[in-house]
Formats: structure tokens, sequence, C-alpha cells
């Protein structure tokens, strides 16, 4: 995961990593990514993506634009 996103952007804190379960938010987390954000149109709730560090909490990925380009 961290190659990936190295290969892609020249700072970690440029790339968010967007996802509906705990693990999802869990690995962007522990990417050091500039975000995570958790998407509630999947399987995840709030509380479980909250708990495991998701910085914004969205109702599906749609949002998501907005919070990139920030």
């Amino acid at each position: 995961m961290q190659r990936s996103y190295d290969q892609r952007f020249s700072s970690p804190l440029q790339a968010i990593h967007v996802g509906d379960t705990s693990a999802d938010i869990e690995m962007g987390v522990s990417a050091k990514l500039g975000a995570t954000v958790g998407v509630l149109s999947g399987v995840g709730g709030v509380a479980h993506l909250d708990e495991n560090g998701a910085d914004h909490i969205v109702p599906s990925v749609k949002h998501v634009l907005s919070i990139a380009l920030k």
C-alpha cells in the first residue's frame, strides 16, 4: 500500500484513503496519509469508522471530492 502511494504522490500527506470498513480506515491511518475518509454507503457504520480513526465520515463517495480539493 505505502509503495503505491509513494509512486503517485511526492508526499503521503497529499493522498487520501477512502473506504467503508474499519480495515480500510486502519490501512489509511497506518500509511500516514493526509486524510482517511469513511463512507457510509458501504458496509461500515459511523461508530466503526470513527473509532478506527477516520478523519472524515461522509454519506457516500460523491462527497469525497470536496474533501480531496481542500
